[in-house]
């Protein structure tokens, strides 16, 4: 019963968050708050999901561990587990916003990159709800293995580079010299810059905020 009042109570408060996350983002039933810059909009949008997933993963274990099984507490851990899977969502569509404003950056792809991995995650965290048996821990740890690999083969300064040559209208030396900086995997993606693309910086359109 502790549990279950607990979660229900928690599980409420994600319910009305999720629920203006659906009305304010995927809807589009509201414009950024003027007082927000799409920086700002992603990192706290971010920080948001990382201490509510902490908070959510902590809860799960707890409750797995600590309380006997019941139906009930199953299916509220369950819908809190879909919460969270939505603010995974929101989270990911708030850095694609700051992404299509100030382009991608080695930092910028690790957060989707974490984003990505958590979602993942998850997938195993609802499954051990209704298998206390499994070994969650093995396969967090399994998931974490192949996500640091892939993103090893990945070669994240060539992904950054190649993705804004793609996405970028134009870029300028200041851009090139940034770009340079990041590892010698991007010297293949170097040679593919469309030299009429680079502008001064004085010439460079204003970016949005």
């Amino acid at each position: 019963m502790i549990a279950i009042t607990f979660t229900s109570i928690l599980l409420f408060v994600y319910v009305l968050f999720c629920g203006i996350q659906i009305l304010y983002l995927f809807a589009q039933k509201g414009n950024l708050p003027q007082e927000y810059t799409y920086a700002a909009y992603a990192r706290k949008g971010f920080f948001e999901l990382l201490f509510v997933s902490i908070i959510n993963f902590l809860m799960l274990v707890i409750c797995n561990l600590k309380f006997r099984k019941s139906k009930v507490l199953d299916i509220i851990l369950t819908a809190v587990s879909i919460c969270n899977g939505i603010m995974i969502i929101s989270s990911t569509y708030r850095m694609m916003l700051y992404v299509e404003a100030y382009h991608m950056t080695i930092m910028r792809m690790l957060v989707l990159w974490f984003l990505a991995m958590l979602a993942v995650s998850m997938i195993g965290v609802i499954y051990s709800i209704y298998k206390k048996e499994y070994k969650l821990y093995r396969y967090l740890f399994l998931v974490l293995f192949l996500f640091v690999t892939g993103i090893s083969i990945l070669k994240p300064g060539a992904f950054v580079v190649k993705y804004n040559l793609e996405h970028m209208n134009y870029y300028t030396k200041w851009d090139i010299y940034n770009w340079m900086d990041l590892s010698y995997d991007i010297v293949p993606e170097l040679t593919k810059i469309d030299v009429h693309k680079i502008v001064l910086e004085d010439e460079a359109p204003q970016e949005k905020t």
